[in-house]
């Protein structure tokens, strides 16, 4: 992870915000703007940097420097004297659980229309990836960058090169999202910007600005400010449900943003097991699965170790947690 990175906040609304941004004008999904200057995208995927050979890299947030009328946008100084260096982006959910992938052709992903519901919303699929960029203005040069898309599997599904001027007005590249070879596009995890010692011969140092990367679709999508307020709120529950339900680690707990693995989040948890009795009155899981989940939880909660208060790994002091 980036040390000048961090992250502020932990939403789990993250997702659910994300999924309900397609517009009928624009039809186009953010994955990240970098306006809130968290280490997260609006898929609650995690990010981090990747060096090889004689080459660094590092990023950081720029306030003052922006695509648009304000914001923030990622800065990337890198030296790439030989090898190659870069950053990654998980498109969904951290990096160290690959289960959970974004699915190219079904952005909704288990998000199923209800009574409620006026609007079809299944099936979004999307056809392009774009984003913005420019130089810092010290020298006349290109920067070459390399954009790939993997599965879950670690598969390349689409890649494409950019020739980045280093000037410091703001250049928009797009190009669109394929498949070839046996990468599956319903399971796409990870969004990979590369610099190449090669394809930088010119140049072997630089800055890049990134600002506004966004998937966009072809599809014709309803605008949800048309929907009644009863209809906006199923949608919204509906999705808050499904992240408990679909992000969870080994233990049946549901995720949150912290970056250590041996950290648990009582709160978390206390709300997935209130999701769980919601979405079953809801009809939105079948009882004997989510009975499932919440015996599971509850026990791997027990097996936890317990100890004084102030002790190390420790869930908590005679069955209170924290």
């Amino acid at each position: 992870m980036f040390q000048t990175w961090t992250a502020k906040i932990h939403r789990l609304s993250c997702l659910l915000s994300a999924l309900l941004l397609l517009q009928a004008g624009g039809a186009e999904l953010s994955l990240a703007d970098f306006d809130n200057q968290s280490v997260f995208n609006n898929f609650s995927g995690d990010s981090g940097a990747f060096a090889n050979g004689d080459s660094t890299i590092s990023g950081s947030f720029a306030n003052r420097i922006f695509q648009g009328e304000s914001g923030a946008s990622l800065k990337l100084r890198y030296s790439v004297k030989s090898g190659f260096c870069g950053v990654w982006n998980s498109l969904l959910g951290k990096e160290t659980f690959p289960q959970h992938a974004l699915n190219f052709t079904n952005l909704y992903g288990a998000l199923r229309n209800s009574a409620g519901n006026p609007s079809r919303i299944e099936g979004i699929c999307v056809t392009n990836f774009s984003f913005w960029a420019r130089g810092d203005g010290n020298g006349d040069f290109e920067h070459a960058l390399k954009i790939e898309f993997k599965s879950a599997a670690g598969k390349l599904t689409d890649s494409a090169v950019f020739k980045i001027s280093n000037q410091t007005n703001w250049q928009q590249f797009q190009f669109p999202i394929r498949s070839f070879g046996e990468a599956d596009r319903s399971r796409m995890k990870e969004l990979v910007l590369v610099i190449e010692d090669w394809r930088n011969q010119n140049r072997a140092a630089g800055t890049l600005f990134l600002d506004s990367l966004v998937f966009t679709t072809d599809e014709p999508v309803t605008n949800p400010s048309r929907w009644g307020d009863d209809a906006v709120l199923d949608v919204i529950s509906h999705r808050a449900f499904s992240y408990f339900l679909r992000f969870t680690d080994d233990l049946g707990f549901a995720l949150d943003r912290s970056t250590f693995s041996d950290m648990v989040s009582v709160g978390t948890i206390g709300f997935q097991l209130t999701a769980y009795c919601i979405g079953h009155e809801r009809g939105w899981a079948e009882k004997r699965e989510l009975e499932k989940r919440v015996v599971n939880v509850l026990r791997n909660l027990r097996a936890l170790p317990m100890g004084p208060e102030g002790g190390t790994v420790r869930a908590g002091h005679r069955g209170f947690y924290y």
